[in-house]
């Protein structure tokens, strides 16, 4: 995963390009990753147009991540989300939380 800011004004916003799998194996470097992001206090991207593949693990941390971030009043928002995530979300309840 990596990250990038798209703009240098006060309102940049922070864009998280995922890798092609979002699963248990990679669950602790995101998690650390969206933390760090999140603390920066601006809007944030997730660029899912590379991802393949999802599990539980990734999911359950996404949904974390998207409840602490609207309850902080931080917009977090999806660029291109794959129909793999899409589906994956319906079928566990968390396309809401997920905002897809």
């Amino acid at each position: 995963m990596s990250q990038e800011n798209e703009s240098v004004t006060a309102d940049a916003e922070m864009l998280i390009e995922c890798d092609e799998t979002l699963d248990v194996s990679v669950a602790s470097d995101f998690k650390a990753l969206l933390q760090q992001v999140s603390a920066q206090d601006h809007p944030i991207v997730l660029d899912g147009s590379r991802i393949e593949r999802v599990d539980g693990a990734a999911l359950q941390l996404l949904a974390a991540f998207f409840l602490d971030a609207r309850e902080s009043g931080l917009d977090v928002a999806w660029r291109n989300p794959p129909d793999t995530l899409q589906d994956a979300a319906k079928n566990t309840g968390l396309k809401d939380i997920l905002r897809l």
